[in-house]
């Protein structure tokens, strides 16, 4: 899939690696890369995983917001306590 887009002249963004900090437990609990990132028209949103363990694999995609924010695309951050937001519950109409 990678290959078709790139011939399509489609620059793909990819997450990075996530590398445990110290002191840090080392599993991940990635179900769906879908999770932590939206898109909702021409925003894109980082959300706020309820799972704890969960949350650092926005890490990985750290690279990608910089980036997007450097091209000047709207990024949308969720970062409140409290506040969740995962994409498989986002419904817009």
């Amino acid at each position: 899939m990678l290959e078709t887009l790139q011939q399509r002249g489609i620059k793909v963004l990819r997450a990075e690696p996530i590398i445990p900090k110290e002191n840090e437990p080392s599993g991940l609990g990635q179900m769906f890369a879908r999770d932590p990132i939206m898109t909702v028209g021409d925003k894109f949103i980082v959300g706020r995983l309820q799972i704890e363990m969960r949350r650092k694999e926005v890490r990985g995609l750290q690279t990608v917001i910089e980036t997007l924010k450097e091209r000047g695309e709207q990024v949308a951050v969720l970062d409140s306590q409290g506040a969740y937001l995962e994409s498989y519950i986002l419904i817009v109409a």
